[in-house]
């Protein structure tokens, strides 16, 4: 799909151990260079923060390719990756993600990326990422694939095995007389495209995914449903949204009274796609996912949103997981680009200090949104932050 015009939100923190481990991979796995900050194309960074989580379930990195004809002459990349799952299983995923999507692009270095399919490489992309994943997973002792889920034996019994991320790239790179941005997006993890965002949505808040999700038998059949007391379901039957729990116009959409919780400082209710009456009860705030493979029975997919979108200069581009982007509202996201009123905020979120490098500033960046988390919601309900971001 071609994006002319995209829609917005924003930014990383504790570097990994898997970045650096990713970088050396990509290295040696190809004659093309990997460089971490400076390029033609303007200056990129990364960063995670561990929330408080006993874990940090975040993976990001942003890298340059160098290449030769017929392949670009140079291309940043940026990823992000927010996992989830028990005993740390999450950073598992995102780190996997991370480290094999950056070893897939090396393989695209040989070939003709102005006449490339996208939509076709990001379903190959994710799609490898989700098969391959089973791997790392079963190679914990005691684990099994039955019937293309993850399963450990407890005794007699078998559990299914919660780890999965969601997952977002772009790929910036030049192309004729423009630069093309191509943004590949799995779950929740947003992309900004200059200020706007892109406007991808797997949220069981979503009525196309709902529409979706109705094509899998209903005795298997995950649900869109608030973040609530109870069961609130978010659509009729028909696929509109529930009126006596939802209705767009009010300034504030959820109903206390319900017991329906607001989504961080968004102007939005939670929700989650939960199944009700499996044995084991998936639970999770977006409806598309790299593994957990017992939820995709149910109506989670790996299959990604793809845009290409072409300008004339090198864009300014910003991948957070939902820990960055939950910390303010959507009307407050672009305000920091607008006039000269805003230069601390530019400084900031949009651009670099002149005496840091884009590594510093992105992770000026994620703490600053890790520091406002832990002020609206508390030390003790600090998600972790994660940003790539690229600056011409």
């Amino acid at each position: 799909m071609r994006l002319d015009k995209v829609s917005p939100s924003w930014f990383n923190a504790t570097m990994t151990d898997a970045t650096s481990t990713v970088t050396a991979t990509a290295t040696a796995t190809s004659s093309t260079n990997v460089i971490e900050t400076a390029t033609s194309l303007g200056q990129h960074g990364h960063y995670t923060r561990q929330g408080s989580k006993p874990h940090n379930e975040d993976a990001s990195h942003s890298f340059t390719l160098f290449g030769q004809a017929p392949a670009p002459t140079n291309v940043v990349v940026l990823i992000v990756a927010d996992g989830h799952g028990t005993h740390g299983e999450g950073k598992v995923c995102a780190d996997f993600c991370v480290s094999a999507a950056t070893s897939w692009v090396q393989t695209l270095m040989t070939q003709d990326w102005s006449s490339m399919n996208w939509e076709q490489k990001g379903s190959e992309l994710t799609a490898h990422l989700h098969n391959e994943f089973r791997n790392v997973l079963v190679q914990k002792k005691g684990r099994v694939i039955e019937n293309g889920i993850v399963c450990e034996k407890i005794g007699e019994f078998l559990s299914h095995v919660h780890s999965g991320s969601t997952f977002s790239m772009t790929l910036t790179f030049p192309v004729a007389d423009v630069i093309r941005t191509v943004a590949i997006q799995v779950g929740d993890s947003d992309i900004y495209i200059n200020g706007e965002r892109v406007a991808c949505d797997h949220s069981p808040l979503n009525p196309e995914e709902w529409r979706r999700i109705q094509s899998v038998p209903s005795v298997l059949r995950a649900h869109c449903v608030f973040d609530a007391r109870g069961r609130l379901d978010v659509f009729l039957p028909d696929g509109t949204f529930n009126p006596a729990h939802y209705n767009a116009s009010w300034k504030n959409p959820w109903n206390w009274n319900s017991g329906i919780r607001p989504n961080c400082a968004k102007y939005t209710p939670g929700a989650y796609l939960r199944t009700f009456g499996l044995p084991q009860t998936m639970q999770l705030a977006c409806t598309r996912s790299i593994g957990d493979y017992y939820g995709h029975v149910s109506g989670l997919t790996c299959e990604p949103a793809v845009f290409v979108k072409d300008t004339v200069e090198c864009p300014h581009i910003t991948i957070g997981s939902d820990g960055a982007f939950d910390t303010i509202d959507d009307k407050d996201t672009w305000v920091f680009q607008e006039g000269n009123a805003y230069t601390v905020h530019i400084n900031m979120f949009h651009g670099r200090a002149e005496d840091a490098s884009m590594m510093d500033a992105v992770e000026i960046r994620v703490n600053t949104l890790y520091r406002l988390y832990a002020e609206k919601f508390g030390a003790k309900h600090v998600d972790d932050v994660s940003l790539a971001c690229l600056h011409p």
